[in-house]
């Protein structure tokens, strides 16, 4: 069994990973990876059930803007709230577009 000090630290290398895909525009990717994340390392369920891209976009976009609001200082907050914008704007083009097809 790992000891908590090395699971905090894969924990946060992960998340680390994460955001530098968000900030690379890698949005889908980040959106599943962080699905894998949060089942592997805070035990949700959602990867036991299905993958809900929206559901899991909007879970990273809330742990994006609380890591940004916990920081100390605007430049280190505001990479982290303009990859939440990033991930807003993701989903408001997914929802757009699901909207469109189902339209026509």
């Amino acid at each position: 069994m790992m000891k908590p000090n090395s699971i905090n630290h894969l924990k946060k290398r992960s998340f680390e990973q994460l955001f530098a895909l968000v900030q690379d525009g890698q949005i889908p990717l980040s959106i599943v990876l962080w699905n894998k994340h949060m089942s592997r390392f805070e035990g949700c369920v959602c990867e036991t059930k299905m993958l809900d891209r929206t559901l899991c976009g909007f879970c990273l976009l809330s742990r994006l803007q609380s890591q940004g609001l916990s920081q100390s200082s605007p430049e280190t907050t505001a990479p982290y709230l303009d990859a939440a914008q990033s991930i807003s704007c993701y989903l408001g083009l997914q929802r757009n577009a699901g909207a469109r097809l189902a339209a026509e």
